[in-house]
């Protein structure tokens, strides 16, 4: 029917409520809209209105979707003759008639508040441009970035082709052994397109059921570098939601695999030039390490953070379990699920990770039989606040 397809365009949605479509945009020449509504339902439905010739056809679809709270109302106009071939106004008002079957079909499910926040009677707003339930057949490219602008890493490199898929409702990312241009490890990301200054984040991950160092899946908020901040500004801010497994050692004491970092990281202006300021150097400020009950590689767990003007607090399946003053974290941030290499595959020399060729050692060679390792995310949800 169509001569080629078409671009959607992103349009708000001034209205819109179980007695029907209630907006005043219309069709105008040469207009392609897509209307996305977000509404409490396990069922993603896609009514599609086709204009061709003077004939209107409604083409009404679903299909269920774990926990998916989207309904989509895509109107498509077929350019015939460069004319709108029927009356704006009659379109929509056939639309009202047909939604209101629509929401029949949608059911309540969970999803719509985080699991916990500062404020209970905060008014939150789930962003589902970032937000992913992983119910596809693949990873979606539009809202996670695939190769470009990934964060530099010195010690593994970035293989999301290969190390991300999607198994059983749930994204699988893979840490291997893949040397290539100086680095031996290969690994995956997900990291949103969209960047966000304040909200709650929140994901439900379960990480690598090794009890040794090596892997340490991460759910983190980062913002790129603004070197043109001045003095005694921020250039660069981290948040880290949670670092599972990494086993680091602090103050002469070495973690086990339950200990969980829930940290803060940061760059200032000093003297012109960029001062790095990392957890342990600023450890009342920026350090936190939480001992969980249980292991993280071998169930799943919820990690949430909300980040507002004032504070950052960290929540574990529900429950506070760290806040910091928001000293230096209001930059704009993408969202990250990563799965990284740890000691004794790296080695930390100049504020970076080295890598290590694991064929030189004894122990790291014995270790290679345990790659590849996976961790997995069954959903990331970001909400911003409306009020």
């Amino acid at each position: 029917m169509f001569e080629r397809s078409p671009p959607w365009e992103q349009m708000d949605v001034s209205g819109f409520s179980r007695s029907g479509y209630q907006t005043e945009t219309y069709l105008d020449e040469g207009v392609v809209c897509r209307e996305d509504v977000r509404l409490e339902s396990r069922a993603e439905v896609d009514l599609r209105l086709q204009t061709a010739g003077s004939e209107l056809e409604f083409d009404v679809r679903s299909s269920v979707r774990k926990e998916c709270l989207t309904v989509s109302v895509c109107c498509i106009q077929h350019r015939q003759n460069n004319r709108l071939n029927g009356n704006p106004g009659q379109i929509m008002s056939r639309f009202s008639l047909f939604v209101p079957l629509v929401l029949i079909m949608c059911s309540t499910a969970p999803g719509q508040q985080p699991i916990a926040s500062s404020n209970s009677d905060a008014n939150w707003q789930i962003r589902w441009s970032v937000s992913d339930e992983f119910s596809g057949g693949e990873p979606d490219w539009k809202k996670w970035v695939k190769t470009l602008g990934l964060p530099e890493t010195s010690s593994w490199n970035w293989n999301n082709g290969e190390n991300i898929e999607i198994t059983d409702g749930k994204a699988k990312i893979t840490l291997r052994h893949s040397p290539q241009d100086g680095r031996f490890f290969s690994s995956g990301i997900l990291k949103s397109y969209r960047t966000f200054k304040y909200g709650y984040f929140e994901a439900r991950i379960r990480g690598v059921d090794w009890d040794e160092s090596g892997a340490c899946p991460a759910f983190w908020l980062y913002s790129g570098f603004d070197d043109k901040v001045g003095e005694g500004e921020t250039i660069y801010c981290e948040i880290d939601v949670a670092e599972l497994q990494q086993l680091d050692w602090f103050q002469g004491h070495q973690d086990d695999s339950k200990d969980i970092d829930l940290n803060l990281h940061c760059v200032v202006k000093q003297d012109g030039k960029r001062q790095w300021r990392r957890p342990k150097n600023f450890s009342k400020q920026q350090l936190k390490k939480w001992r969980a009950p249980w292991h993280p590689g071998k169930e799943f767990h919820i990690y949430g953070c909300e980040v507002n003007r004032d504070e950052i607090i960290w929540y574990v399946d529900g429950t506070e379990v760290s806040r910091k003053p928001n000293t230096n974290w209001h930059g704009a941030k993408h969202v990250a699920v990563s799965l990284g290499l740890r000691k004794p595959f790296v080695t930390f020399q100049n504020n970076r990770n080295i890598p290590v060729d694991p064929e030189k050692t004894a122990e790291t060679k014995s270790r290679l039989s345990e790659f590849p390792v996976s961790m997995l995310v069954d959903y990331v949800r970001v909400w911003e606040r409306k009020d």
